[in-house]
């Protein structure tokens, strides 16, 4: 049941973040940063409890907050040329 919630997180996350790159706001942001811990807990959680090869969570994992990374600060810099005119 952790690993279907996980996945359900990370996926949201991942299309939630693809529709923030092209209608940025305030609110989606922080519903983007949410979805990101919600991620984010979950897998260490399964990590935690899960007794299989670590180095297949991490590479995923850095995969993951990679894009996260950068598709949130493109967001964000959008954003704020958006209300600054």
């Amino acid at each position: 049941m952790m690993l279907v919630t996980h996945i359900l997180f990370a996926s949201i996350s991942i299309f939630y973040s693809a529709i923030l790159l092209f209608t940025p706001s305030k609110l989606k942001q922080e519903i983007n940063y949410m979805l990101i811990f919600l991620t984010t807990v979950s897998g260490i959680a399964l990590a935690l409890t899960t007794p299989v090869n670590l180095g297949k969570f991490c590479i995923h994992g850095l995969i993951y907050l990679t894009y996260i990374l950068i598709v949130s600060v493109v967001a964000y810099s959008k954003y704020a040329k958006k209300i600054t005119g």
